[in-house]
């Protein structure tokens, strides 16, 4: 096995992440006092789907345009999204502290694009690596209980006849809701 820079930063990225989550003492199966109240699919596929390194670097984030509850903005904004995370892994997450957001966006290989505001959390999910461009992350539905909340991500796929870049791609996506107390439990891809 070849260790190649991108693969070396995705691994740090990923321990950076996982030590922090272990320092809130917080394993993503229960409570929502942590940085992040739900963290799964921690593997790395750090190759494309022939086994070469795949290396195509972070894309701006757009505006994805599922409908969110009323809730938390930065900048006007509620969502981001883009096709290339630094992650490139399957990944769900919550941050509900400005560590939290700033590792969150350490995933994503971006800056915040601000500071968490005062009364919100992030969510965020990361899929593994695509074989082109044209998948898109939404947040299709968002359930609060009073047991924690449920956020279900969709994926939307390119369509067979619309012509996409043949570009291995990482699909992400962060959104902000009202600060909650409960756990929060992701559906979807």
């Amino acid at each position: 096995m070849t260790i190649t820079a991108s693969s070396a930063r995705r691994t740090a990225l990923l321990l950076a992440a996982a030590l922090a989550l272990a320092a809130c003492g917080n394993t993503g199966r229960s409570g929502g006092d942590g940085m992040f109240s739900a963290v799964t699919g921690w593997f790395d596929r750090g190759s494309d789907r022939n086994g070469a390194a795949a290396e195509t670097g972070p894309s701006q984030p757009t505006v994805v345009t599922a409908s969110l509850p009323a809730g938390p903005s930065l900048g006007g904004r509620q969502q981001w999204s883009g096709q290339q995370s630094a992650a490139r892994i399957d990944l769900t997450m919550t941050a509900r502290d400005d560590r939290g957001w700033r590792i969150l966006w350490q995933l994503v290989g971006q800056e915040p694009p601000g500071a968490l505001p005062a009364g919100a959390m992030a969510v965020a999910a990361f899929v593994d690596e695509r074989p082109t461009a044209g998948y898109e992350l939404v947040v299709s539905g968002v359930r609060s209980g009073a047991d924690g909340m449920v956020v279900t991500i969709g994926e939307r796929m390119p369509s067979p006849t619309v012509p996409v870049a043949q570009v291995v791609t990482a699909p992400y996506l962060v959104a902000l809701l009202p600060l909650g107390s409960g756990d929060v439990r992701f559906e979807g891809p």
